[in-house]
């Protein structure tokens, strides 16, 4: 059962309002809730060194290092070790180099929204986004959040596959409709109802 709501009673529920949170409210939610980004854990040294060793070609020079010291040739197996260190020691530079490259693409093209805090619109980085921060989309615009369409309407693509947004062969018009779940919201196609 649901039942519908103004759009200033949809902000109870976040005790936010059409004016956005101040800034400091924003801050404090962002201490409780963390930052709106999804924080990679980092591979362990020693697990992403041993990960060199284990594809295909590591795998013929260990045999190759194996039936080399059955043959008691100690000189050939030492050259062929040295080889296999060798291949892991530029594999590991060249996935660091190809590391730092990635980690500073992601600084540098970091999602930004448009947000409203105090009353005023202000150009942040996603990642500060909170619960009950208001929004404003443009066209062409990336929905950097779960967010709550207060008003207008949006056209969803959603021809690509995401999860259970999938197969739409043309995108739709979509509108506004506040509304409150009982429990907790429905998955992500029942958010939204199309426009009639």
């Amino acid at each position: 059962m649901t039942a519908d709501l103004s759009q200033h009673d949809s902000f109870d529920d976040s005790s936010a309002s059409p004016t956005g949170l101040s800034s400091s409210e924003a801050a404090r939610r962002l201490a409780e809730v963390g930052p709106n980004e999804v924080v990679e854990s980092p591979e362990h040294p020693l697990r992403r060194t041993l990960r060199h060793f284990w594809s295909p070609v590591p795998w013929m020079l260990e045999v190759t290092i194996q039936l080399q010291l059955a043959t008691s040739e100690r000189l050939e197996a030492m050259m062929v070790a040295a080889l296999l260190l060798i291949n892991v020691g530029l594999a590991m530079a060249q996935e660091g180099r190809a590391s730092a490259t990635l980690a500073l693409l992601r600084r540098r093209l970091a999602p930004r929204a448009r947000v409203r805090r105090g009353g005023a619109w202000l150009d942040v980085a996603a990642a500060v986004l909170v619960p009950g921060d208001v929004v404003q989309l443009s066209l062409g615009g990336i929905v950097r959040a779960d967010a709550r369409l207060l008003s207008g309407s949006l056209t969803l693509d959603q021809s690509m596959p995401r999860g259970r947004l999938a197969g739409r062969p043309t995108p739709e018009r979509w509108c506004a409709e506040a509304r409150r779940w009982p429990r907790s919201p429905p998955p992500a196609p029942e958010l939204l109802r199309p426009c009639r």
